[in-house]
C-alpha cells in the first residue's frame, strides 16, 4: 500500500514537472523577448516601371538593433532575402518580392484556340503552415539563427510607378 502512494505521489511529481518545463518553452517566441522591437510592419502591392512587372514589398520598421541580424523572411510560400537599411530609430528591413508576369513560353493570341498548350501558373502552398497574412522571420542574434512569426499583416494600398 505504502508502495502503491509512492508511486502515484512520483507520478504526479513528474507529470507536474513536464507541464511546467513545456510552459517555459512556450515563452521564448513572445514578441517581449525579442532582441529588438518591432514598431511597425506593413505590405503592399506594387506595378510599373516595364509592362507586366509587379510584385510586393514588404517593410519592418525595428528600433534596438544592437547584435542583431536580419535574414530573410517566408511570405506566401517562399523565401525572401531581408535588406537593412539603417535610419534614426534603428533599421528598416525590406523584403522586394517582384513576379513579372511576362512569361516567354506563354503564347498570348486574340484567338483562345492558339493559346493551348500554355501552362497555368503553380501557386506554391506554404510548407511552413502559415496563412496568407502570416510570415516568418529569420534573423541572426550571437551567431545564432533565430525565428519570429508575424500575424495578421495587413495591405497597404497598391503603389503605381507608371
Amino acid at each position: 500500500m505504502a508502495l502503491q502512494k509512492l508511486l502515484v505521489i512520483s507520478f504526479v511529481l513528474i507529470g507536474l514537472l513536464g507541464i511546467v518545463k513545456c510552459k517555459s518553452i512556450d515563452k521564448t517566441n513572445k514578441a517581449t523577448d525579442l532582441p529588438f522591437t518591432i514598431k511597425e510592419i506593413k505590405y503592399f502591392d506594387w506595378m510599373g516601371g516595364q509592362p507586366g512587372v509587379k510584385g510586393t514589398s514588404l517593410q519592418i520598421l525595428v528600433e534596438t538593433v544592437n547584435e542583431v541580424k536580419p535574414d530573410a523572411i517566408y511570405f506566401r510560400g517562399t523565401r525572401y532575402q531581408l535588406e537593412s537599411k539603417p535610419n534614426k530609430q534603428g533599421a528598416i528591413w525590406i523584403a522586394n518580392l517582384t513576379a513579372s508576369t511576362q512569361n516567354p513560353d506563354r503564347k498570348m493570341c486574340i484567338e483562345v484556340t492558339d493559346e493551348y498548350g500554355n501552362k497555368p501558373p503553380s501557386v506554391e502552398p506554404s510548407s511552413l503552415g502559415l496563412k496568407n497574412d502570416e510570415a516568418l522571420l529569420s534573423y541572426f542574434t550571437k551567431g545564432k539563427q533565430q525565428f519570429y512569426k508575424i500575424t495578421k499583416l495587413v495591405k497597404g494600398r497598391t503603389i503605381s510607378y507608371f
